[in-house]
């Protein structure tokens, strides 16, 4: 009996070995890449900042196609336009649906078109929306828009060239602003501006490499927050973007009550909200 036990302890402590030992092992069939290591993969090679100019060096050695194994999860990256076109045009049926990645899921409760799957009723509202903005009628009638924030560009590179990049992100924020809200941000400290590039600041760190990995370690997500700074940081990042985006929405709401519409975009969907079956939540 006592000899079964052992042999039984034996033969689970080898499996579980192997088994570790395939975390982080590239399979056969899939692009080349880096060297692996035992359980992390690629882990300890991927930048936490500038991943892009890593990539480009790696694209070099392993092809436009590579892999990366991170854990037991695997990452394409195509480096090459041909590339791109062939996987993510040529066959978009295939590679249309995104990556889940839990951080933007709590932060947006999940009501962010940009990471919904074909399949998800967010994705399909959020298309059926925004397809009149884009549509060529509608790019025709910003054109004033686009005149008018360029020539304030042009005013602000004139008369300050050393603050290029602020006119830009001011430029490029207002434009935007604009034609979703009707809410123009004239300077480059106004106060919606600061108020979305620290909103920025924080959503890029919630998704970012330097943020906890819950999607490949899930037992993060149940933490406590008093001890997991990155749900603090969660929480901050989800403040941030309903008041910014909930005081577009109000303003928008006193205006169509007072008469005054800008036309905006957001006014069309506050039209149609009932018949797209959209959240005052997925409005903002």
């Amino acid at each position: 009996m006592y000899t079964s036990k052992l042999v039984a302890i034996f033969i689970l402590i080898t499996w579980l070995l192997f088994k570790l030992s395939r975390i982080g092992k590239r399979a056969a069939n899939l692009p080349p890449g880096p060297p692996t290591v035992p359980l992390l993969g690629n882990i300890h090679l991927l930048p936490t900042r500038f991943s892009f100019v890593k990539f480009t060096e790696w694209a070099k050695e392993y092809g436009g196609i590579m892999s990366l194994k991170v854990a037991s999860g695997t990452i394409i990256v195509l480096s090459d336009m041909q590339s791109v076109k062939d996987i993510l045009d040529d066959r978009s049926s295939e590679t249309a649906f995104r990556p889940s990645l839990h951080a933007a899921d709590v932060v947006t409760e999940k009501k962010y078109i940009p990471l919904a799957n074909p399949d998800n009723h967010v994705w399909r509202m959020g298309r059926r929306a925004i397809q009149p903005l884009v549509s060529h009628q509608a790019v025709q009638e910003y054109l004033p828009v686009a005149e008018l924030e360029t020539t304030q560009l042009l005013h602000d590179i004139i008369h300050n060239p050393d603050g290029l990049c602020h006119h830009i992100s001011r430029y490029t924020f207002s434009f935007i602003a604009s034609v979703v809200f009707g809410k123009a941000a004239p300077t480059s400290d106004s106060p919606e501006l600061a108020h979305f590039n620290n909103y920025m600041r924080h959503q890029s760190s919630t998704v970012s490499p330097e943020a906890a990995p819950v999607d490949l370690i899930p037992i993060l997500k149940y933490v406590p927050e008093r001890w997991a700074p990155w749900k603090q940081l969660w929480t901050e990042t989800r403040r941030l973007q309903r008041s910014l985006y909930y005081s577009f929405l109000e303003q928008s709401e006193r205006r169509i009550e007072s008469g005054a519409k800008s036309g905006a975009f957001i006014e069309r969907i506050m039209d149609r909200q009932e018949e797209l079956k959209l959240t005052r939540e997925m409005v903002a």
